[in-house]
Order: structure tokens, then C-alpha cells, then sequence
């Protein structure tokens, strides 16, 4: 099992690079032992992020993330993952969870590996946009999603200023 797994932390570098169309090395994915702070790591996250701003780059990116998980010998993952990190190719809300349900499905049927997913909200992200995933993603509950979390820069975000969503989400 597998528990707090990011999806766009955790796209194979061969997927990321079909999708980006670029010579994406593993140094430019992964923080090294000089990286001084979570803003500085989170950085990293940029990349991966480029290959999940449509359809077809989201749900590949699910599928391969649920069939590198199964040769890692992984049958059961939670999933965390931010949608509205990739609503800025246009993208509604829904159709980026929709997608990554669809590559998770297709995985899941192909390596046997079951899942469920956690919606991220972000940090950095205003109290709006924080909602409307939050409502979106509760439309997914039992079927594929089963919680929301909230990600992003502790330092410069502090939980605090996060307990009205939380406080919708638990209404939920």
C-alpha cells in the first residue's frame, strides 16, 4: 500500500517527456541535497505540471503513474492530486477530475492496482477557487474520490487562513 502519493510528483520521466516534447533529465525533476526550503522544492512540480493541462496528458499521466505503482508491486494507492493546478488550459474542474478517474480507471483494469483519490487545495490559491474544487470534487465522492487535503507552501500560506473550507468541506 501506498498512502500520500502526488500524482504530478510522480509522473514517469518517459511520460513527461512524450508530453512536453522536451529532454527533461531526472535533475530537473528532483530537489537535491542543497534544496533549502518546500518553496524551493515545490519549484520541481512546474515540469510535470506542463503535461497535465489537457485530457489526454492527464489521463495518460494517471494510467502510467497506476502502472509504474504495480511494478513497484503496489495493489492499493491513494492518490493526491490538485485539479485546479490544471484548469489553465482551459479545462473545467470536473473534466480534470474526470480525466485522472479515467487514466486511474484504465490502470486499475489493466495492472490491478486500486485507488482512491484525495483532492488537493492549494495553498496559494483564493478562497474561490478552493471552493468551487471543493464542490466539484464532492460530486466524485465514493466514486473515486474520497477526501480533500490541502497542499502548497506551509510558510507563506499557513493552515489558519484554510478553516472556513474545511469547515464547508466537513458540512459536506
Amino acid at each position: 500500500m501506498e498512502l500520500h502519493c502526488h500524482l504530478d510528483g510522480s509522473l514517469a520521466l518517459e511520460m513527461i517527456r512524450r508530453h512536453t516534447g522536451k529532454k527533461v533529465t531526472m535533475d530537473m525533476l528532483c530537489a537535491g541535497e542543497s534544496c533549502k526550503s518546500l518553496a524551493e522544492y515545490l519549484e520541481k512540480f512546474k515540469l510535470p505540471l506542463e503535461c497535465l493541462q489537457d485530457k489526454a496528458g492527464i489521463r495518460d499521466g494517471a494510467y502510467t503513474f497506476l502502472k509504474e505503482a504495480a511494478k513497484e508491486n503496489i495493489r492499493n494507492i491513494e492518490v493526491r492530486f490538485a485539479p485546479m493546478l490544471s484548469v489553465r488550459g482551459g479545462l473545467s474542474c470536473s473534466a480534470v477530475i474526470e480525466s485522472v478517474l479515467e487514466g486511474l480507471e484504465k490502470g486499475k483494469k489493466e495492472c490491478g492496482v486500486k485507488y482512491n483519490m484525495i483532492t488537493c487545495a492549494m495553498r496559494h490559491h483564493n478562497p474561490a477557487q478552493n471552493l468551487q474544487m471543493l464542490y466539484t470534487a464532492r460530486e466524485y465522492l465514493g466514486n473515486g474520490v474520497c477526501a480533500i487535503d490541502l497542499t502548497g507552501n506551509e510558510s507563506a500560506f499557513p493552515t489558519w487562513k484554510f478553516v472556513d473550507l474545511f469547515t464547508e468541506a466537513r458540512k459536506l
